[in-house]
C-alpha cells in the first residue's frame, strides 16, 4: 500500500488506504482498456528467384509472393505473446534471418518472437 490513514469519526475508527499500481497495470484495471496489439511484419528479401515463400507456425500457414527485385511484407497483428514464424518451402535455399528487437529468438530457419503489447517487431528473411 502506498499510503494508509486511521481516523476516528464520531466514535468510529475509519481506515483509508491507497494502493500504488505499476503504469501499465493501471491502465489495464480500467474497464474497457485492452492492451495494445503488436504488430509483427515478416520481409521477404530473395536475392534472386521470383514465386511463393511459404511460412507456418503460430500465425498459421501462409505464404509471400516474391516479385523479381523487390522486397514483400506481410504484417500480422497480434495479441501479445509468444509467436513461432518458420519458413518452410522457398525456391531459393535460405541464407539468413534477421531481426530488429532482442525478444526474437532466431532458430534454423525459424524465429519465436516474444512480441509484448504494442511491439513493432520486424523480421527479414533473406533467400
Amino acid at each position: 500500500m502506498k499510503g494508509t490513514r486511521i481516523a476516528k469519526l464520531f466514535g468510529v475508527t475509519m481506515i483509508a488506504a491507497t494502493l500504488a499500481l505499476a503504469p501499465a497495470t493501471a491502465a489495464f484495471a480500467r474497464k474497457g482498456v485492452k492492451p495494445a496489439k503488436a504488430q509483427i511484419h515478416i520481409v521477404e528479401a530473395a536475392a534472386r528467384g521470383t514465386g511463393a515463400y511459404y511460412f507456418d507456425g503460430s500465425l498459421g500457414e501462409f505464404a509471400i509472393r516474391r516479385i523479381k527485385n523487390a522486397e514483400t511484407t506481410t504484417t500480422f497483428q497480434v495479441s501479445a505473446g509468444p509467436y513461432l514464424i518458420r519458413q518452410v518451402d522457398a525456391p531459393a535455399p535460405l541464407l539468413d534471418i534477421e531481426c530488429d528487437d532482442e525478444r526474437v529468438e532466431v532458430r534454423r530457419r525459424a524465429v519465436i518472437v516474444k512480441a509484448p503489447p504494442g511491439a513493432d517487431i520486424t523480421c527479414t528473411f533473406s533467400n
